[in-house]
C-alpha cells in the first residue's frame, strides 16, 4: 500500500492538502518467491515511505489548522471594525 498526497497552492503560498489517495498494488509472483531477508527489506522500506508520507500529511493538516485559525481571527477583527464604524456613524 502506498499513499499519494496531492496538493494545490492557495492564497499566500499556503499548501492545502486536498486529497489522499490510497493505492494498493497487487502481490506479484516475484513477491511470493522472495526470501525472508528480501521480504523484510521491502517491508521496512514500504513502512518507512508510508510513515514519512503520513508525517507529511500530518504537518500539512497542522498548517491548515493554523491558517484556518488565522483566517477566523481576521474575520472576527473585521467584524469588530465594521460594528464600531456602524456605531460611530449612528451616533453622528
Amino acid at each position: 500500500m502506498s499513499v499519494k498526497i496531492k496538493r494545490i497552492n492557495g492564497f499566500s503560498n499556503f499548501s492545502i492538502l486536498i486529497m489522499i489517495e490510497t493505492v494498493i498494488y497487487p502481490i506479484s509472483d516475484a513477491r511470493k518467491t522472495m526470501n525472508l531477508q528480501d521480504f523484510e527489506s521491502q517491508y521496512r522500506h514500504g513502512m518507512d515511505e508510508t510513515l514519512n508520507e503520513l508525517q507529511t500529511a500530518m504537518l500539512l493538516v497542522v498548517q491548515a489548522q493554523r491558517k484556518i485559525s488565522e483566517i477566523g481571527n481576521n474575520v472576527q477583527n473585521l467584524s469588530q471594525i465594521v460594528e464600531e464604524f456602524i456605531t460611530s456613524q449612528e451616533s453622528e
